[in-house]
């Protein structure tokens, strides 16, 4: 029975640990999530969604980690998913409304836009952190150079040069058969 009421009070101090790192940051994560996002609705699930993957990994955390980067780094992983769908999304539709018709094969063009999506993932995974939310912030999320340099607080030529090297590497790496979805989407 000792040994019931101990786990007890275990699991109701992780839950009061939870709730309060709930409050600390669910506020914060919402107006960033916003920032990038400009969707309530998109924004509300990604504060959940992080929250529901650090609930799944508690057990897993390192106190001497910093909980601030972890939770960040979650969001952050969520955002860049969410709006990776929103520009396959609409890479989609474009294809759509450019005369393939219902009976196109749109799985099949569907799977091809997946698979050159998942390769330029894998790449931009590679970049060098910052260039990686520059590029981001820039060919996904629309941002201006001045409006990326205001936000991180460089200057716009530190921008332009960030992007220019990350579209070099792309360049360099990305599969032959996609450069033209390559130029078409992110160098223009």
């Amino acid at each position: 029975m000792a040994l019931f009421s101990h786990h007890r009070v275990i699991e109701e101090e992780s839950n009061s640990s939870f709730k309060s790192l709930f409050e600390q940051y669910a506020p914060r994560i919402y107006s960033f999530g916003f920032s990038y996002l400009k969707s309530v609705e998109d924004t509300e699930e990604l504060v959940q969604d992080v929250f529901f993957r650090l609930w799944r990994q508690q057990q897993h955390l390192d106190e001497s980690q910093n909980i601030k980067a972890y939770i960040f780094k979650i969001a952050v992983n969520l955002i860049y998913d969410q709006l990776r769908k929103r520009k396959l999304d609409k890479l989609v539709s474009e294809l759509n409304s450019m005369g393939y018709s219902d009976e196109d094969d749109t799985t099949w063009n569907t799977l091809r836009c997946n698979e050159l999506q998942d390769q330029i993932d894998a790449l931009i995974m590679q970049l060098p952190e910052q260039r990686r939310l520059i590029f981001t912030m820039s060919r996904i999320e629309g941002m201006s150079y001045d409006e990326i340099a205001n936000k991180l607080g460089l200057s716009v030529r530190t921008v332009e040069n960030q992007i220019y090297r990350a579209l070099s590497f792309l360049k360099k790496h990305i599969d032959s058969k996609y450069m033209l979805y390559l130029i078409f989407y992110y160098f223009s």
